[in-house]
C-alpha cells in the first residue's frame, strides 16, 4: 500500500512540474517566436528556428538540481566537520528539502531543452557553416545524456537488468566530459551565430 502512495505522490509531482514547465515554456516560446527583430530564424529556420533561444533558460533551470547536488556532495566531502558545522548542516538541509522538486524540474526542463534544441537544429539542417556544426555537437551531447538519464529514471529493460550496462548508463549521464563538450559547443554556437 505504501508503494502505491509513493507512486501517486511521484506522479502528482511530475505532473505539477510538467504543468509549470509547460507554462514557462509556452510563455518563452511565444515571446521568442513572436520576435521579428532579425533573429537567425528569419532566414529559413521557420517556426522552430526561434526555439534555440528558449533552450537557454531551460538549461539554467534544469542544471539547478545538478548544482545543488554537487554542492551538497562537495560540502559533505571536503569541508571539515569541526570548522564548518553550520554550513554543512545548512547545505544538507537545503538539499534534503529541495531535492525532489528540483529533480522533477531537472527532468522536465532539460528534457524540453534537449527537444527544443534538436528541433532548432532540424530547422537549420540544410545550412552550412560553424553555427550548424557546433549546434549539432551540443544537441547530440545533450541528447545522449538525456536518453541515459531517462533510462536511469525509468529503469528501462533490458538496459537496467544488466549490471555492466547499468554502470555504463550511469557513467554516461553523470560524467563531466559530455557536459563540458556540450557547453563549449553551445558557447561556440552562440558566438558564431551572433
Amino acid at each position: 500500500m505504501r508503494k502505491v502512495y509513493l507512486v501517486g505522490n511521484k506522479t502528482r509531482l511530475l505532473l505539477v512540474s510538467l504543468l509549470v514547465g509547460s507554462v514557462i515554456l509556452g510563455a518563452m516560446s511565444y515571446f521568442v517566436l513572436a520576435d521579428d527583430d532579425g533573429y537567425e530564424g528569419s532566414d529559413g529556420g521557420g517556426a522552430f528556428g526561434g526555439l534555440g533561444e528558449a533552450t537557454l533558460p531551460l538549461l539554467v533551470i534544469g542544471f539547478a538540481y545538478v548544482f545543488l547536488r554537487r554542492l551538497h556532495i562537495y560540502t559533505q566531502k571536503y569541508l571539515p566537520k569541526k570548522e564548518y558545522t553550520e554550513t554543512r548542516a545548512f547545505v544538507a538541509s537545503l538539499y534534503r528539502s529541495l531535492r525532489k522538486p528540483l529533480f522533477y524540474v531537472h527532468v522536465v526542463a532539460l528534457g524540453l531543452a534537449t527537444i527544443f534544441g534538436l528541433l532548432h537544429g532540424w530547422a537549420y539542417l540544410n545550412s552550412s557553416g560553424g553555427t550548424f556544426w557546433t549546434g549539432l555537437v551540443a544537441g547530440v551531447a545533450f541528447a545522449i545524456m538525456s536518453i541515459a538519464g531517462l533510462i536511469m529514471w525509468q529503469k528501462y529493460r533490458p538496459f537496467w537488468e544488466i549490471e555492466e550496462t547499468k554502470g555504463l548508463i550511469k557513467w554516461i549521464h553523470r560524467q563531466w566530459v559530455l557536459t563540458v563538450i556540450a557547453f563549449v559547443a553551445l558557447l561556440l554556437h552562440l558566438a558564431i551565430g551572433d
